[in-house]
């Protein structure tokens, strides 16, 4: 949804789309990061024995 919301109003030729590339990556790597941090959180949380499983 970020990338499709960048590309839709990425505006100044092509230095903007450029620019809206790269501000879309870095907003979804950061909110998989994010996401994925709270989801283990939560389910080790729930699910404490699971952390000594490999």
């Amino acid at each position: 949804m970020v990338c499709c919301y960048k590309g839709m109003n990425a505006k100044g030729g092509a230095a903007g789309v450029g620019k809206a590339v790269n501000q879309a990556v870095v907003i979804s790597f950061s909110a998989i990061y994010i996401y994925n941090y709270l989801l283990n959180s939560l389910l080790l949380g729930a699910f404490p024995e699971t952390a000594t499983l490999r």
